[in-house]
């Protein structure tokens, strides 16, 4: 192994999985825009569903692109990334789990077209705020993951950060029941069920966020000590 490469796959490394985060919490923060122009504003609707498509597609390029620079092509270094590759490799796969689902529920809502009451889509908007929170104190965990797979020096303490999304989680749930109650007691079945597997969509991307997480904490547990001497990197 080479101070060189170690030093220029740090690099490779930092510049792609940052761009990767920005670009999934982007997407995902697109959702409550998405259900609050819908019915209210069509040619926004639209143009947000598009926005939020092109982003998951964008996500998936980077992942293609970090699954290449973590593969068999990675050279020797000096970085926690070197001795837990798969791990690494899975950490992302999840986070990306939650770009689909953001990008599936704006799907299914265009595909769809329920008529959605306003306390509905408040209902909607709380449970995308509630995505898009999670998915924010990820991305901040993660970045202090990967710096310390990176040999940067620092101590994490992401136990906190876990701990955030799990009660985001738990408050998900919460304005997912408030909904589908609400949904089956007020609209003929065939509505409420359309409410239904859009609320089962979005759920599935809180569920992902939290799915993430927990990984990003077993990836934090055995990252390896390097020994390498290296000043850190301003993530």
């Amino acid at each position: 192994m080479s101070d060189t490469q170690t030093v220029a796959f740090r690099e490779q490394f930092r510049d792609l999985s940052s761009r990767y985060l920005n670009t999934v919490l982007t997407c995902t923060a697109g959702v409550p825009v998405v259900i609050e122009c819908y019915g209210t504003d069509e040619d926004a609707f639209q143009r947000e569903c598009q926005r939020v498509s092109g982003l998951e597609s964008d996500c998936d390029a980077l992942l293609g692109e970090i699954r290449t620079t973590v593969g068999d092509s990675m050279p020797p270094n000096f970085t926690g990334v070197y001795f837990q590759p798969e791990s690494v490799l899975e950490l992302f796969a999840h986070i990306d789990e939650i770009a689909n689902y953001a990008e599936r529920f704006c799907a299914e809502l265009a595909a769809m077209q329920p008529a959605l009451t306003d306390t509905e889509r408040a209902d909607f908007v709380r449970m995308a705020d509630l995505v898009v929170e999670g998915t924010e104190t990820l991305v901040d965990a993660t970045g202090d993951v990967r710096a310390a797979l990176c040999g940067s020096g620092i101590e994490t303490a992401i136990g906190s950060q876990v701990s955030t999304v799990a009660r985001l989680e738990s408050a998900c749930d919460t304005a997912r029941d408030k909904l589908l109650s609400a949904a089956f007691a007020d609209e003929a079945t065939p509505a409420a069920l359309v409410v239904r597997e859009l609320i089962v969509t979005l759920e599935e991307a809180m569920d992902a966020v939290e799915d993430a997480a927990n990984h990003l904490a077993y990836v934090d547990s055995a990252i390896v000590e390097t020994g390498d001497t290296h000043e850190g990197i301003d993530w």
